[in-house]
C-alpha cells in the first residue's frame, strides 16, 4: 500500500480510437442518487436520500439540486455540501401531489436525476368560505338558502360538510349539513315578518374554515302581501 502522503484520487475517462483517430473523452460524471420523504405535513415535506455510491461518484461529491413540481409551480434548490442530504420543503399547497428529483455534482459537472418520487401533503382546514351565499327562496315561515363551493385553491382537502349558522334577535341554532355536493338548505318553522341573519362555513376532515361574510334578509315585502 502507498503512505497516505503519496495517496492521490484518480479520475477515469474513457475514449474511443480508430484508424484515422482518436474520439472524445467521455465525461467524468457520477451515477443518480434515491431519495425519499421522511416527514410529510400539510404545508411542508422533508426530503432525504442516500449518497451516490462511492463507484459512481467519480471525484468528491460538493452538492445536490433538488428539483420539485406540482400542477402548476416548479423549482430547483441548490443544496452545497456532500454531507447535506435532506432538505424541508416549506410554503406548499395543502392536499397536492408534488414530484421530485434529485441530482448529485461535482465540480466537473452534474449527474443523473434520481426517479420521480410524488407525495400528497396532508389535509388542512379550509382557508376561505364557501361562496356567493344567498336567499334562493323566501316564504312566510321559511327561507332556502343556497351557497357556491370553496375555491378549489382554498380547499386544502375534500369538502365533507358544512356549518349553517342562523339567527334572529331572540333565537340562534347551527345546523351540521354532510356532504360536500350538498349546498343549499330549507330553514322552517320561521317566524313571519322577522329579519334572519345566515352564516355558511365547511370543514372536511382536519378542521372547520372560517364563515362567509354575515348575509341578513329582510322578509318584509315578502309578507305584505
Amino acid at each position: 500500500l502507498l503512505p497516505h502522503s503519496l495517496l492521490r484520487t484518480l479520475f477515469v475517462t474513457v475514449s474511443a480510437y480508430n484508424d484515422v483517430g482518436t474520439g472524445p473523452t467521455s465525461d467524468n460524471r457520477i451515477q443518480q442518487t434515491e431519495q425519499a420523504f421522511s416527514s410529510v405535513e400539510a404545508r411542508s415535506l422533508t426530503v432525504s436520500w442516500d449518497e451516490v455510491p462511492c463507484s459512481g461518484q467519480n471525484g468528491p461529491i460538493t452538492g445536490y439540486l433538488l428539483y420539485y413540481t406540482n400542477t402548476i409551480f416548479s423549482d430547483t434548490i441548490n443544496i452545497a455540501g456532500r454531507k447535506n442530504r435532506s432538505y424541508i420543503l416549506t410554503e406548499l399547497r395543502p392536499y397536492t401531489n408534488y414530484t421530485v428529483t434529485v441530482s448529485a455534482y461535482n465540480d466537473v459537472g452534474t449527474g443523473p436525476t434520481s426517479d420521480n418520487k410524488t407525495q400528497l401533503t396532508k389535509q388542512a382546514k379550509p382557508t376561505s368560505p364557501p361562496a356567493n351565499i344567498f336567499f334562493s327562496s323566501v316564504e312566510t315561515r321559511s327561507i332556502n338558502i343556497s351557497w357556491d363551493e370553496v375555491p378549489e385553491s382554498r380547499q386544502n382537502g375534500p369538502i365533507t360538510g358544512y356549518l349553517l349558522y342562523y339567527t334572529n334577535t331572540t333565537f340562534s341554532d347551527t345546523i351540521n349539513i354532510t356532504g360536500g355536493e350538498n349546498r343549499s338548505f330549507i330553514l322552517t318553522e320561521l317566524r313571519p315578518y322577522t329579519n334572519y341573519t345566515a352564516t355558511v362555513s365547511a370543514y372536511n376532515d382536519v378542521g372547520t374554515g372560517p364563515s362567509q361574510v354575515i348575509i341578513e334578509h329582510n322578509r318584509q315585502n315578502k309578507l305584505n302581501k
